[in-house]
């Protein structure tokens, strides 16, 4: 479906939205918070230090202030979302009709691919894109894309991610980097931002 135009798309994915709707997702919650629940529980079960990835481990003053109260999830999950992308581009587009994009030139036939990372660190959007700001409101990003190619599972995702810190800091609400920012490795994937490995280990706290 994602490289697909009107009317094929449309059709495609009636077949699938029923599934992805938002109601259908929220039942799925309670499921989805016993398995986080499950993973987080065994997160040090070959020692410590483990290996996670999810950017509160590195502000720990952020970590605290999601911890007193997970009604600031929701908040919190879209400007990770928008600060730590996981898509970094759009599939490659062809374009239909000659255009003026930002005073660039793009002709007809040509190939181009949307940087949606560099979208959801514009300043024209959010104030102060660089800071990671775990109250934004609005928040604008484009992390799921948008038009008619608006990612199918947002709803499933921005669920998992609440799920996923609920059951992981209220396990280990103490959970800090083990390593220096200088030695996380990052995938070497083209178009995806995903960490290779993040050692982490709980200080001043009994699991």
């Amino acid at each position: 479906m994602l490289t697909m135009d009107e009317p094929d798309h449309t059709r495609l994915r009636g077949i699938v939205d029923e599934a992805f709707r938002r109601r259908a997702i929220l039942d799925m919650e309670p499921r989805i918070l016993a398995i986080a629940d499950e993973l987080a529980g065994e997160l040090f079960a070959e020692g410590s230090p483990a290996d996670l990835v999810y950017e509160l481990t590195r502000n720990l003053e952020l970590r605290d202030w999601l911890a007193e109260d997970w009604s600031r999830a929701n908040l919190a999950i879209e400007e990770f979302l928008r600060f730590t992308s996981p898509v970094q581009f759009t599939k490659p587009r062809f374009v239909r009709k000659d255009v003026d994009l930002g005073g660039v030139r793009v002709n007809k036939g040509e190939k181009i691919m949307a940087m949606l990372a560099a979208a959801n660190m514009d300043p024209a959007a959010n104030e102060h894109p660089e800071r990671l700001d775990l109250e934004r409101s609005p928040n604008r990003h484009l992390a799921f894309g948008t038009g008619i190619h608006f990612c199918l599972g947002h709803q499933l995702a921005r669920i998992e991610g609440r799920c996923a810190l609920q059951a992981l800091f209220r396990r280990w609400p103490k959970l800090e980097m083990a390593v220096a920012d200088s030695q996380i490795r990052w995938r070497e994937r083209p178009g995806l931002r995903a960490i290779a490995s993040l050692p982490v280990l709980v200080r001043s706290c009994n699991p």
